[in-house]
């Protein structure tokens, strides 16, 4: 008997992550916080297409993230005492959602017609792609450390996903500036592990008791 479509809606956290990546790599680096106005220009001259498809695909990423973070966030509150944790993360996903939201449009604008951009307004907008950053390692840290919580609490998930979550959350609060980018492929990876186990044990999370942390998976 085939399977509802809806136990294989969690592999939409994989198909955030490559799309992710994707557009991450796909502009190269961007200029130096401090570059000139000129470098910006130049910069994105030469990778005008590379910035307006990233910026595509960071929005089909996000679709996709915010579907997986709201099945995480049903399947947190499938227990009560994970209400509160499992609000609190999907509050970090929007926020990293809105962060990504105004990273795709501040690189829409950069790629748009940088030939006729003010050099202050390249240096701003370059600034802005790189600041963003933070508001981005905000929503991940909270996401992860509170989901993070919420699985070793319940044991709704297997064990050692949550204390995963929780190590790497706090590491991308307090880790952010200096690590950068790592931060994002660690959260890539918990994601992308959280998604196949959500997956491969959807029949078991939706035929256990919500209130009893002894049906864990392990």
């Amino acid at each position: 008997m085939s399977k509802s479509w809806t136990r294989w809606l969690p592999l939409t956290g994989v198909v955030f992550v490559i799309l992710l990546l994707v557009s991450i790599f796909l502009p190269g680096s961007l200029p130096n916080g401090d570059a000139s106005g000129a470098i910006v220009i130049s910069y994105a001259k030469a990778n005008q297409n590379r910035l307006t498809v990233s910026a595509i695909i960071i929005g089909f990423s996000l679709f996709f993230a915010l579907v997986f973070y709201g099945q995480l966030r049903a399947l947190l509150r499938s227990v009560p005492a994970n209400e509160a944790l499992a609000t609190i993360s999907f509050g970090g996903a929007v926020l990293f959602a809105a962060g990504g939201g105004v990273t795709a449009g501040a690189q829409l604008a950069l790629a748009d017609s940088p030939g006729a951009l003010e050099s202050g307004a390249a240096q701003a907008l370059n600034m802005q792609l790189r600041d963003m950053a933070l508001v981005l390692f905000a929503g991940l840290g909270v996401l992860l450390f509170a989901a993070g919580l919420a699985i070793v609490r319940s044991r709704i998930l297997t064990a050692w996903l949550g204390w995963a979550g929780i190590v790497l959350g706090a590491v991308t609060v307090a880790g952010a500036v200096p690590l950068g980018a790592s931060v994002l492929l660690l959260g890539a990876v918990w994601t992308v592990a959280t998604s196949i186990i959500m997956t491969l044990h959807a029949d078991a999370v939706e035929t256990s008791p919500a209130s009893s942390p002894t049906s864990a998976m392990v």
